[in-house]
């Protein structure tokens, strides 16, 4: 279960509110974009990364994963998420949930896991490769840093923005 963190926010409110031409709203983005940050670290660190490097393979290059981990603002809302880009995206779910090892060619499963009976099934599984749940360990190790980044700058940045004011 993640830690959870309280904060008695009703001066903290009270100065945001007071804070004109929405220049509050950015201070909670920018608050939040420091703590996401901390999160994106953890998850780079966490990524594991191929060592191999097959020639002829259209597998991705080694620390493909590690260099795709984006930060990205979700519109309209006061949230940032840290995922990976369109080019290992699928990779990170393969990767992270588990996935059939297939050689000699490619092959499918219906829904339920079974293996399809198609001619252009060429492969054979060779066996299951369990996943490595790397993404909830970064978040299980980053949660308290990321909350705390994100308090000390929304500190910060009020102190700022309520001196210019």
């Amino acid at each position: 279960m993640p830690a959870q963190m309280t904060i008695n926010s009703k001066p903290l409110l009270d100065k945001l509110k007071a804070m004109s031409d929405k220049r509050h709203i950015q201070v909670v983005n920018q608050a939040l974009r420091e703590g996401a940050k901390v999160f994106q670290a953890a998850v780079i660190e966490e990524a594991p990364e191929r060592v191999d490097d097959a020639p002829k393979s259209d597998a991705l290059p080694p620390g493909a994963l590690k260099h795709d981990v984006v930060l990205r603002k979700v519109a309209h809302a006061p949230e940032y998420q840290v995922r990976f880009g369109a080019l290992t995206a699928h990779v990170a779910s393969w990767v992270s949930n588990g996935h059939r090892l297939v050689r000699g060619g490619s092959s499918s499963t219906s829904t339920s896991g079974k293996q399809r009976k198609s001619k252009k099934a060429t492969g054979h599984t060779v066996g299951y490769v369990e996943g490595d749940s790397f993404f909830p360990r970064a978040y299980e190790t980053a949660v308290e840093d990321a909350a705390k980044a994100a308090a000390d700058s929304l500190k910060r940045l009020i102190k700022k923005k309520w001196k210019s004011k």
